[in-house]
């Protein structure tokens, strides 16, 4: 099977979620862009300033993004109101996982950490 383009992203993408309807792209700018698979129509569905976006995951209600500087932080979908979950984990969030109501993360500092986020 052969990968198909569908959108470039002027700034630096980090990480990626997908839905398979939507691919969520965490930025080097701090922005979550919302592109549609299908046609690349590209939205912003938040801006986090001053960090990085460099994990993604969701739990098909929210976006749940993870930052260089080591927060935590999500993102109703339908409204797109932010929520910071974590904001002081000392290291910069690598990537993150959810099943059910538990949250995985890994930093970049070699640590894990679990959270629920019901």
């Amino acid at each position: 099977m052969a990968v198909t383009f569908f959108r470039r992203v002027e700034e630096k993408p980090l990480s990626v979620y997908s839905d398979g309807t939507y691919a969520y792209v965490g930025t080097s700018r701090g922005r979550i862009l919302k592109i549609t698979i299908s046609n690349g129509t590209k939205a912003t569905l938040k801006w986090i300033r001053g960090c990085k976006v460099t994990a993604l995951c969701s739990d098909g209600t929210s976006i749940y993004a993870g930052d260089n500087k080591g927060r935590l932080h999500q993102i109703v979908i339908a409204t797109a109101a932010l929520t910071t979950l974590e904001s002081d984990l000392r290291s910069p969030i690598l990537s993150a996982s959810i099943s059910a109501t538990t949250i995985v993360l890994t930093l970049a500092n070699g640590k894990l950490y679990t959270r629920s986020v019901a």
